[in-house]
């Protein structure tokens, strides 16, 4: 394994992320909603950075394409739905990585009619693998065509648990 983003490059990005999110929604009512498990260390640490003055709840959902594999199966499965109601806020789904664009689709759709507005954060984009356009309105950094590890990110559940980020063959 290499490390491709240490703890200091993640933390920084995240900052910079944080700052255009307080920005865009400084006078809205902004619920995060992190893609579990995946999504979950990035979700909080983008929390802590965003303006204290904001209008912030959390909320969590589970879904599930990939299972033990390195590629997406193409089928979304909603494991753990959202339990805060969402429709007089403006909803940012915040993900760790975005491969096909499956997952982050079928989320879109399911948010768009629910809230104010529907946005997406995600940590890495991986756009040589995009297989449905979808429209990321934050991205930490933009990665090539390889699997990922850590800070969330999991091989088969393991390695999720390290503070940077690795690529593996």
């Amino acid at each position: 394994m290499e490390v491709s983003f240490t703890k200091e490059q993640i933390a920084k990005r995240i900052k910079e992320m944080a700052e255009e999110i307080s920005e865009a929604y400084k006078d809205k009512k902004l619920t995060l909603v992190g893609v579990l498990r995946g999504g979950a260390p990035f979700l909080v640490d983008l929390m802590r950075e965003l303006d204290p003055s904001l209008d912030v709840e959390i909320d969590f959902i589970s879904v599930g394409s990939y299972g033990k594999a390195h590629e997406s199966s193409g089928i979304v499965t909603v494991h753990k739905d959202l339990t805060g109601d969402v429709s007089e806020r403006h909803v940012l789904i915040v993900d760790d990585v975005c491969d096909s664009g499956r997952t982050l689709a079928q989320l879109m759709k399911m948010f768009e009619s629910k809230c104010e507005s529907c946005e997406i954060a995600v940590l890495l984009s991986k756009p040589s693998r995009r297989v449905i356009n979808v429209d990321l309105s934050y991205v930490g950094f933009i990665i090539p065509d390889k699997f990922f590890v850590g800070y969330g990110m999991d091989d088969a559940e393991k390695f999720r648990n390290l503070a940077e980020i690795y690529a593996i063959e």
